[in-house]
């Protein structure tokens, strides 16, 4: 099963994110997703930092911007794709955190590249 993470920003904005750290549950992403409410996303973990790591929205019903995270937890890169595209977002940085938000969820939060992820508190599993 899924944990849960609420991960608290340095601008004061919280994001709650389901994890997905296994190579199914990252292939799947949010293809199952009708939508995610501002404030939601999903959170890929990678135990080591990457570069390169490649995202894309194919199947998945709404537009959404990439977050991408380093090993500092400063955000290092933020991508837009659209709905059911099979245009890739790739990370240029070396990225530990990568999390898929709704589009609009960063300028709604004031996230933004630089902004530090200061907290990430493990939830009880959320329905």
């Amino acid at each position: 099963m899924n944990s849960n993470i609420l991960v608290k920003f340095d601008n004061g904005s919280n994001l709650t994110c389901t994890v997905v750290a296994t190579e199914i549950e990252r292939a799947q992403g949010l293809k199952n997703h009708e939508r995610l409410p501002v404030g939601h996303g999903m959170m890929f973990f990678y135990e080591e930092p990457k570069s390169f790591l490649m995202f894309w929205n194919k199947d998945v019903k709404f537009d959404i911007e990439v977050i991408y995270i380093d090993s500092n937890l400063i955000i290092a890169g933020i991508d837009f794709l659209k709905e059911d595209s099979s245009d890739i977002s790739i990370s240029t940085k070396l990225t530990k955190y990568v999390i898929e938000v709704a589009a609009g969820t960063c300028k709604d939060l004031g996230l933004k590249v630089g902004i530090h992820a200061i907290d990430f508190i493990r939830l009880e599993n959320l329905p």
